[in-house]
């Protein structure tokens, strides 16, 4: 075949095509992309600031992004935000995110408000079961993150909400005693009751209606703490009954309580600690006006004097933590922490708070209690504290599971821990 007959198509193909393609990418917008070649409106080249990817991704005009030092790579935006905002999926969408407003996203990305509002990037709490209309009087509350075990004075019950919002629970309702102490471990609700002279151990199954029912009688007693281990196979008691405080550690739904340690006090024990192994309990003795800390490996009790109302203590397996009163014409509420090692070794966290504690939790991290009318925080290591909530009545801290649970008396509170 003659060469020039054999190349005259291939050269009048090639030359169709590059038409085609010039053809293709007028008729596909060239406008908005000058000068660039788009398929099916995917910009080729995809490092133009202006047309990033694609032919309508402009990273200049982005929301809250700083204007120097925008770039596209590889057909993503790269940018900074402006301060206060983020772009916490990452997607190169700009910043969106506002931390001082976004719920989900309040004070730093994934932080969620669980429900609570955002407010000068501080979460607001959120109502977690509201007593009013059954005129709830509640005594103390317990969590597991997801659930609250709590007593009601009004009726002497014991109830439980499962989740926010949800229905209320009456577990126990039998025996016409006020209710002092609740625990919460999976499968168990555990709870004191007082008749005058007496206080009770009672056991009930989570959400299942009426299945309360006495465990142990405590002949002239009163309980002031009520704690589960970790793994909820052992609740721990503090009992106060003829001129002493008691330790008490008992199986959740049988009798047979055992006394790890009795101290004599002229006055009633106060809330209830163990650490998470549990290696110690921490108390305290307001009759003598220490801090207890029990090794209960050892068995040996170690007092920390002049602590003259440290009703609430916490412990996070390292240290003891509570809130307490110091004496001087001009009493204040500091936050104190000692090494459960060395108890004697006392650290002042915060020097004076809103006023006497209401409540104290720790997550290992921060110190949160409750003083005065609001939640706050205080680092372990000891600094200024942080507002968490400043104002409402908080009773009754607990943290579970990045949430701190509190009531006012009549409504459970849930707040988003930092």
């Amino acid at each position: 075949m003659d060469a020039s007959l054999k190349d005259a198509p291939v050269s009048d193909a090639m030359s169709e095509t590059e038409s085609d393609a010039r053809d293709a990418t007028t008729e596909l917008g060239n406008e908005p992309c000058p000068g660039l070649a788009c398929d099916g409106g995917v910009c080729i080249v995809t490092d133009d600031v202006h047309y990033c990817g694609t032919c309508d991704n402009d990273c200049t005009a982005l929301p809250h992004i700083v204007s120097e030092g925008v770039a596209c790579e590889l057909g993503t935006c790269i940018y900074t935000c402006e301060p206060g905002f983020a772009d916490c999926d990452s997607q190169g969408k700009g910043c969106i995110n506002e931390f001082s407003s976004d719920p989900e996203n309040c004070g730093t990305c994934g932080h969620s408000c669980a429900g609570g509002t955002c407010v000068a990037s501080v979460c607001g709490p959120a109502t977690f079961f509201d007593g009013t209309a059954i005129s709830a009087s509640i005594t103390d509350i317990a969590t597991d993150g997801s659930s609250v075990a709590w007593g009601n004075a009004t009726d002497d019950s014991i109830d439980f909400v499962e989740m926010a919002g949800g229905k209320n629970v009456v577990l126990s309702s039998s025996t016409p005693y006020p209710s002092l102490n609740v625990a919460l471990a999976k499968g168990v609700v555990e709870y004191t009751l007082y008749d005058g002279t007496n206080a009770y151990q009672g056991s009930a199954k989570p959400g299942a209606t009426g299945s309360g029912f006495i465990v142990t009688t405590l002949v002239n007693s009163i309980t002031s703490g009520l704690v589960f281990n970790k793994t909820g196979s052992t609740v721990f008691l503090l009992d106060d009954a003829g001129g002493a405080i008691d330790l008490l550690s008992c199986p959740p739904t049988s009798a047979g309580c055992t006394s790890l340690t009795s101290l004599g006090s002229t006055g009633p024990g106060a809330n209830l600690a163990v650490d998470s192994t549990p290696h110690h309990a921490v108390f305290g003795d307001v009759g003598n006006g220490d801090v207890v800390v029990f090794d209960l490996g050892t068995g040996t009790a170690a007092s920390i004097p002049d602590q003259p109302s440290a009703y609430w203590v916490a412990t996070d397996g390292t240290n003891a933590y509570w809130g307490s009163e110091t004496s001087g014409p001009t009493p204040a509420n500091p936050i104190l922490a000692a090494p459960l090692t060395d108890p004697t070794s006392v650290t002042v966290l915060l020097p004076d708070t809103a006023g006497p504690c209401e409540g104290i939790a720790t997550d290992g991290t921060q110190v949160y209690f409750a003083a005065g009318a609001g939640v706050y925080s205080v680092p372990i290591g000891g600094s200024t504290s942080a507002t968490l909530l400043a104002s409402g009545t908080a009773r009754h801290l607990k943290y579970s599971t990045k949430m701190l649970f509190f009531d006012d008396g009549t409504r459970i509170y849930e707040l988003a821990a930092p």
